[in-house]
């Protein structure tokens, strides 16, 4: 993550305007419109005629750098053409994939994606099983190419270390969290680097982003999974947890809020290891994953509060209930007890 001191941090450009500059470059159907959808890490646009629908990601400037990207491309590339169900990056005319636009603020780059049909699935038991069924089969068709070195690390300095460091000035005037944030932090990294080795296939490519709203079931059943944008390196307990972490944030540490976290999480790891078996220490290390997730997505949040990136304030009462969430998942798995 880098620093930004600009004048314009984050354009807004338009549907129209991209047309021109960008999908000029690409075979599409008569007629092809171009639409902002949503903003968020990136910006994303949703290309449709009426027999085309795909969607165009402008990435961020000083987000992910050219080399970042074509790495992600690349793996999806090998993806698709290894029968994973993902959503893949569409050729321009040229044969390649990346657009470079001029931004007020500096360089950005434009990639055209194949649509995901449907929407997220309404998680049970059974469409639990079938998301950890493809999530397995990503790490095992990911195994099958060598590491990209263009990629960054999802390792405890990423995951850990940094976030905190962003979250740091917001706690300023609660010395006793960002002691324990600190102390949290450094007791979990402790306990993972001393059951966890750095090698496949405990440890290889990683979608890091698995929280259930990055893939979606279309009208046949079938599941396709997108937004690799946090793709990296680490370890395959990381990629897990932020899916058990995103249930225990749906429905919470109750008693009936357990009941229904288990009975997803139990279909989602059953689904896992028809595919890819997991080891005692794997499934032990998911747990300690979860406070680690929670770390990372309040780093997320203050860096890009710190950076003008994304509006909006950090109040106590933000702090008061992500903290508290912090506490119990680390409670979950014995940390700081």
């Amino acid at each position: 993550m880098t620093s930004v001191s600009k004048e314009v941090v984050s354009s807004l450009f338009s549907g129209s305007g991209l047309q021109r500059s960008v999908l000029s470059r690409y075979r599409l159907p008569d007629g092809a419109t171009c639409r902002f959808l949503t903003g968020g890490l990136n910006d994303t646009y949703v290309i449709e005629s009426p027999s085309t629908k795909l969607y165009l990601r402008l990435y961020r400037c000083d987000w992910r750098r050219k080399q970042d990207i074509a790495a992600e491309v690349d793996m999806l590339v090998h993806l698709a053409q290894d029968g994973q169900p993902v959503s893949r990056p569409v050729a321009r005319r040229d044969g390649s994939y990346l657009t470079r636009i001029r931004a007020p603020e500096g360089t950005r780059w434009a990639v055209v994606f194949t649509d995901a049909p449907g929407a997220p699935p309404r998680l049970n038991a059974a469409r639990a099983a079938a998301y950890g069924e493809v999530v397995a089969g990503l790490h095992v068709s990911a195994d099958r190419v060598q590491q990209d070195p263009r990629r960054f690390c999802l390792d405890l300095r990423h995951l850990i270390e940094e976030p905190i460091a962003s979250i740091e000035p917001f706690l300023k005037h609660r010395a006793d969290d960002l002691r324990y944030l600190t102390s949290i932090g450094s007791d979990l990294s402790e306990a993972i680097e001393s059951m966890l080795p750095k090698s496949r296939p405990e440890f290889g490519f990683c979608h890091g982003d698995h929280h259930g709203g990055n893939v979606h079931q279309g009208p046949d059943g079938g599941l396709v999974v997108f937004d690799f944008d946090c793709y990296g390196y680490g370890w395959r307990a990381y990629d897990l947890a932020v899916m058990l972490w995103q249930l225990a944030h749906s429905h919470g540490w109750s008693r009936s809020g357990r009941a229904k976290v288990v009975r997803r999480w139990n279909g989602f790891l059953e689904g896992y290891n028809r595919v890819r078996s997991l080891g005692h220490e794997e499934l032990a290390a998911i747990r300690l994953f979860v406070p680690v997730r929670q770390i990372w997505w309040l780093g997320l949040h203050t860096h890009m509060r710190l950076q003008e990136v994304w509006g909006g304030t950090l109040g106590d009462a933000f702090f008061d209930a992500n903290l508290g969430y912090l506490r119990e998942a680390c409670d979950e798995c014995g940390i700081g007890n």
